[in-house]
């Protein structure tokens, strides 16, 4: 009789000691997966990197410089009275969407247990999702495009310009002349810069310097050239025409945004942002 209690203690043992092998196995599987950042592309822990409300990953090291940098430019640009939400506003380094964050404790679950929790906790920082969808409907890109032209013995240039180039040195996407970046201004008193002008590197078919390259600008009608629409990165023998993006992010604070941001600020409890937040791993609850 003892020995078939003993056999059967050992199997019931043999079985527990498999299941928790198979836990550890997962957690460890959950804490060891690897992401790659979209901002610095370096292969880091899976739980050390947040996605932002575009969707677009950004590991712990980039969130804080990326804060850092950002409420530095607030407190040169906006006045202190103003600052309110933005001192923990980022934009997306890759989309430019905002995101509004947070520092927060965050647990392992695979490791937090009610005697651990203090102990597994990291403080880290998260998204606020409402604050953040309400901030971005706020927020605005203004696009210039910089046009030049090139000669068979010249080098690309704005004087190098035909007539025929409505376009002008500065225009819209389409075409429209347009003023230069240093004389864009706010379009509401309201409104705060988020950025200074910067020009985009990761459109398709733009080289290291964001410049994009064709024979002829796009055209419609009975002038149109096939060849027009034909952008590419590189400076091709019959690449006459070259483009570039500038940009500019804005927000619109009007008062009615700001009453509505400060009261959802006041009511987004603790637990109501836990449920919201699906950065990290999931909380574990206390």
């Amino acid at each position: 009789m003892w020995r078939d209690h003993l056999i059967n203690t050992l199997r019931i043992n043999s079985h527990n000691t498999r299941l928790l092998m198979g836990s550890i196995q997962q957690s460890l599987h959950g804490v060891l997966a690897h992401g790659r950042c979209s901002n610095c592309r370096r292969e880091t822990l899976q739980l050390d990197i947040a996605a932002l409300m575009c969707g677009h990953e950004v590991c712990q090291d980039c969130l804080e410089s990326l804060l850092t940098n950002q409420t530095d430019y607030f407190q040169r640009t906006v006045p202190v009275s103003r600052l309110g939400i933005l001192a923990m506003l980022i934009l997306c380094p890759t989309c430019q969407a905002p995101s509004v964050l947070k520092h927060q404790r965050v647990f392992d679950e695979g490791f937090a247990t009610k005697r651990s929790l203090l102990v597994s906790a990291q403080r880290k920082l998260v998204v606020r999702h409402q604050l953040s969808e309400y901030v971005r409907a706020a927020c605005h890109i203004v696009e210039v495009w910089e046009n030049q032209r090139r000669g068979v013995l010249s080098r690309y240039s704005a004087e190098g310009l035909l007539l025929t180039d409505f376009r002008g040195p500065w225009s819209s996407e389409d075409g429209e002349c347009a003023e230069p970046p240093e004389k864009a201004e706010l379009p509401t008193s309201s409104s705060c810069w988020a950025t200074d002008w910067k020009i985009q590197y990761d459109r398709e078919a733009v080289d290291a310097e964001g410049w994009a390259y064709a024979f002829n600008w796009p055209t419609t009608g009975l002038l149109s050239w096939s060849l027009s629409l034909q952008w590419c990165d590189y400076a091709g023998p019959t690449s006459w025409v070259r483009r570039r993006r500038h940009f500019r992010v804005y927000i619109d604070f009007s008062e009615e945004v700001v009453a509505l941001l400060n009261r959802l600020e006041q009511s987004v409890g603790d637990e109501e942002e836990r449920m919201l937040v699906s950065v990290f791993t999931p909380l574990v609850s206390t």
